[in-house]
């Protein structure tokens, strides 16, 4: 399988293939993903009611958009497609090529 010369060294590594691949880039997220949901620490701790809304937003929905966003660079540097637009191009095929019917 040839690489092209002008791709980042990023591509280069995934274009290689190889289930560890995937295994280190899940162990990479992991640690990511721990290591910045820390820094909402400080936050954690001004809350005066563990269980109130503030509370949800820090422990919950801040890691999680933290999360999602290191999940987005990945693809966007790879050129990969999100799940929405293979599914819109399965549908127009299916559009194209038409539904055989009953009738």
């Amino acid at each position: 399988m040839s690489t092209p010369t002008g791709a980042s060294p990023w591509k280069r590594f995934w274009k290689k293939g190889g289930w560890w691949r995937a295994l280190v880039l899940a162990a990479v997220y992991f640690v990511l993903y721990d290591l910045l949901s820390l820094a909402f620490t400080p936050l954690a701790l001004q809350l005066d009611d563990p269980t109130g809304a503030a509370a949800v937003v820090v422990y919950y929905v801040l890691p999680l958009v933290v999360g999602g966003l290191l999940l987005v660079r990945p693809r966007k540097t790879l050129g990969w497609r999100t799940p929405a637009e293979v599914f819109e191009e399965q549908l127009q095929s299916l559009e194209e090529a038409g539904v055989a019917t009953t009738g």
